[in-house]
């Protein structure tokens, strides 16, 4: 088991990683909304997500528009 805990994250998983929130606000968007009507949830969610310790993870997300990963 201590083998098993040595061995580090790859980077790609950390640089990914969302809240359940951030994963569920995200996927709503692009579902949801149409384009003309983001810019106030692209705003909301800014403001709720990209001034906290959140904000490392998510901007460095690149999602294609209205497709989920």
């Amino acid at each position: 088991m201590h083998q098993l805990l040595m061995v580090p994250t790859p980077k790609r998983y950390l640089a990914s990683r969302l809240t359940p929130a951030i994963e569920e606000q995200l996927v709503f968007m692009m579902e949801n909304v149409r384009m003309g009507n983001q810019k106030r949830y692209q705003q909301w969610f800014m403001d709720e997500h990209l001034n906290g310790a959140e904000s490392e993870f998510v901007s460095c997300l690149d999602l294609p528009p209205n497709s989920i990963i």
